[in-house]
């Protein structure tokens, strides 16, 4: 028994393709990799009679119309065969050892030669199958609505049945104890695979729709919910409206599809939600995004994680089938059309744009740009709108071009801002998806502007559009091919505070210049300086002239100004005038 368990569950995860069912485990979940992005119809046939879900193997895809076995190329939806069956096929095939399984609602199973259409072999259980088959270790698995299960051989060679005398509407699951089938009436039985034998059942609630499992837990969809089993252990978790579709993911969590919406249950406690306007009719998913569709045609895409909505897509006629996953796209079988939808990332770059610190009244710009893949089946028109009327973006809109790529300036109008730190959002809609691209900024307080000319007592001082004049007790000069300037008037020109302590230091006297919560120490006559930040240790700068007292006054060269206030300083050589620009904190 071990050993069988163990080889069909690695059989199972080795297969790895996705027809309704992939993992043997009740669950329409497979690992391969989904890229983000736009959808796009790639081929898409219409009017198709009461389409069954799809299983695809090789680049080829299977699936039913009616009581037609039909073989199509995945790539270019080009029909390769059709196969005309007995009655009509209500389940979605499976495929083992080169044969495509059906099962018609009267009860017959087809192993049909998946290279030509041909059927090969038939049997029968005498009663109706509206469970999909599940195929694990090399055999076949089939619940009839008598209540009778079967095992076959890939050319439909009996091995195994099993009668449990109760209809059984939902396909067989593997646990480690053996063969996992629940009834109409909600008994659970594990059954011997090889014999047939029946091990144990337990009473459970009636399910109404297919069980599952991941992570040693059994999910049973009930009226009011779901129920997890794990042994004897039972947790009911309520949801507002009954399961119609749900998926297992391996290490992750329970999606189950309901009237209202899909919700993602983790453990015992529901995680997220995400709200429909139609009822949720199918679910699938691999390891990082679930992928469901609706009554009236509504696809979509949400993150596993935190069910974050990443994209839209709308076809003719309502979803009911599981919707398998491959490398580059989604499978969809409605009630009108079988459709291929290929995903295509149009990647923003950057995702985050900084505009950093942005004076109050002015304006700032970034950019982001986007790209349409060169093999996208054609192109995309995307519109661009911010969560606040500060940002805006130029294009608004545009239309991207497979092979192209676009790019988007993002402009801050900061007027009437409220000084402070700030994050926004743009979102980019396209037809079926939506993309986010992250602005942060700072609004800060005008800058101070002070020009200082050479022998002028008078500075000039400029914020925003404010502008005066201070009259200095002595102007600026030159030492050491250095310019000098007066300290007190240049600091409280621009706020901080200035206050001399005559004996300071040793030898001389200190200035101490206090900023918000930063404060400067100086001993007049020397080049250094300490400066103090909120929360850090002292850190001593230097400068290449010393201070010195001129007319009672200290003056500083300009670096002074520059290491000390994080100011920048500018010189004009044809006016000699010294440009101090402070912003600040």
């Amino acid at each position: 028994m071990r050993t069988f368990l163990a080889l069909a569950i690695a059989t199972t995860m080795a297969l790895g393709w996705p027809c309704a069912f992939p993992d043997g485990k009740g669950n329409p979940y497979t690992p391969t990799e989904l890229p983000p992005g736009e959808p796009q119809v790639h081929w898409s046939m219409s009017e198709v009679k009461s389409p069954t879900s799809a299983c695809i193997v090789e680049n080829r895809l299977y699936f039913a119309s009616q009581n037609i076995a039909n073989c199509l190329d995945l790539e270019t939806g080009k029909k390769i065969w059709g196969a005309e069956l007995v009655s009509n096929i209500v389940a979605p095939p499976c495929f083992v050892s080169g044969r495509a399984i059906f099962c018609d609602k009267v009860g017959n199973v087809y192993s049909i030669d998946s290279s030509n259409g041909k059927v090969i072999d038939k049997a029968s259980t005498s009663s109706g199958i509206v469970a999909p088959p599940i195929t694990v270790s090399g055999l076949i698995y089939v619940s009839s609505t008598s209540g009778k299960i079967v095992s076959f051989t890939p050319d439909l060679k009996e091995q195994m049945s099993a009668d449990l005398e109760i209809p059984l509407s939902c396909s067989p699951i593997i646990i480690s104890q053996g063969l996992f089938q629940q009834t109409s009436d909600g008994t659970i039985y594990v059954i011997n695979p090889e014999n047939g034998a029946i091990l144990s059942n337990i009473k459970a609630d009636p399910p109404i729709g297919q069980i599952c499992q991941n992570d040693g837990l059994i999910n049973i969809p009930v009226q009011s919910g779901v129920t997890r089993l794990k042994g004897d252990q039972r947790t009911p978790i309520e949801l507002p409206s009954s399961p119609s579709c749900m998926v297992a993911v391996p290490g992750g969590p329970l999606v189950v599809g309901t009237s209202f919406g899909l919700y993602g249950i983790s453990g015992d406690r529901l995680s997220w939600s995400v709200k429909t306007e139609k009822p949720v009719s199918a679910v699938s998913a691999n390891s990082e995004i679930a992928v469901f569709g609706c009554a009236g045609g509504l696809v979509a895409g949400v993150r596993l994680k935190d069910g974050e909505v990443l994209w839209k897509a709308t076809m003719a006629g309502d979803i009911v089938h599981p919707i398998p996953i491959v490398r580059d796209g989604l499978v969809i079988s409605s009630s009108k059309s079988v459709t291929f939808f290929k995903l295509w990332d149009l990647n923003p770059e950057p995702s985050i744009i900084d505009l950093g610190h942005v004076p109050t009244g002015e304006t700032a710009t970034g950019s982001f740009s986007m790209s349409n893949p060169t093999n996208s089946t054609g192109p995309v028109q995307v519109i661009c709108t911010s969560e606040k009327p500060e940002i805006t973006i130029n294009p608004g809109n545009a239309i991207i071009v497979p092979g192209g790529k676009v790019f988007f300036n993002v402009v801050l109008d900061s007027t009437g801002i409220k000084e402070g730190k700030y994050s926004t959002t743009i979102t980019i809609k396209t037809k079926t998806s939506s993309y986010k691209v992250v602005v942060g900024y700072n609004i800060v307080p005008q800058p101070f502007v002070a020009e200082l000319k050479l022998g002028d007592p008078i500075m000039k001082m400029k914020r925003g559009t404010q502008k005066w004049e201070v009259k200095l007790d002595s102007p600026p000069f030159l030492q050491s091919n250095r310019t000098m300037v007066p300290l007190r008037a240049i600091s409280e020109s621009f706020g901080p505070k200035v206050t001399y302590i005559k004996d300071g230091c040793p030898g001389s006297g200190r200035v101490d210049i206090t900023l918000g919560g930063t404060i400067i120490y100086h001993c007049i006559g020397t080049n250094i300086l300490t400066l103090k930040l909120p929360g850090k240790q002292p850190e001593a700068k230097t400068f290449d002239t010393a201070s010195v007292i001129v007319a009672g006054r200290t003056f500083v060269p300009i670096r002074f100004i520059a290491e000390a206030f994080l100011a920048t300083v500018n010189w004009d050589a044809n006016t000699k005038t010294v440009i101090i620009t402070y912003q600040p904190p």
